[in-house]
């Protein structure tokens, strides 16, 4: 979640003081559940103003005045908004997904979650993030076809050269093991009727 300079916003505690106008596309889409969870949750002052075709349009709302925060993944600030970052133009408050070295003075949600529930809830609603986006194989694969393939993700992905190239264009890969992902599915998948219930909301 980033804050537009101008605000003065810096933290989530900031964000409780004062009401700030966060564009989103539609009820669903991540711009619109992270700042309603973190309103729900953390008791931020977020109005979400719905409308916007996509992130850019939600990006010069922001330079125009328009809005004052919006919801963003840390790899998309870093590559269609460098600028952004080394100006201060934007404060990142808090986040969700996976631990990021970069942002380690930065609150995880689920980190600042008051009870075990409210953590299910917060994990559960910024999956996506973690998730990424997976490769997925049919049922009946034989798992000696699974291993194989997921050897050559795990050999693409420390490949020197396509590493340099990531470099050069600004971005940090971040692999996640097919393992790993099938893991997080499973967990979802356990996931109790009461913690779904309650994430529902955020996801229509």
């Amino acid at each position: 979640m980033a804050v537009w300079h101008t605000t003065g916003v810096k933290t989530i505690d900031d964000a409780r003081r004062r009401e700030i106008v966060a564009g989103a596309s539609a009820r669903g889409a991540i711009t619109y559940s992270f700042p309603a969870m973190m309103n729900t949750f953390f008791g931020t002052r977020f109005r979400i103003v719905t409308g916007y075709s996509g992130g850019n349009d939600i990006n010069l709302a922001m330079e125009r005045g328009e809005v004052e925060a919006r919801t963003n993944s840390w790899q998309s600030w870093k590559v269609n908004r460098a600028a952004w970052l080394r100006e201060g133009k934007i404060a990142i408050i808090a986040y969700g997904g996976h631990r990021s070295h970069e942002l380690r003075d930065v609150p995880m949600i689920e980190d600042i979650a008051v009870n075990e529930e409210d953590r299910q809830v917060l994990r559960l609603l910024t999956l996506g993030p973690t998730l990424g986006r997976p490769f997925a194989a049919p049922p009946g694969m034989p798992a000696e076809r699974i291993t194989a393939l997921r050897a050559a993700f795990a050999a693409t992905a420390s490949d020197p050269e396509l590493l340099a190239e990531a470099a050069n264009a600004g971005m940090e890969l971040e692999p996640i093991g097919g393992e790993a992902i099938q893991a997080l599915v499973a967990n979802v998948l356990r996931t109790p009727r009461t913690i779904a219930e309650r994430a529902k909301d955020y996801l229509q």
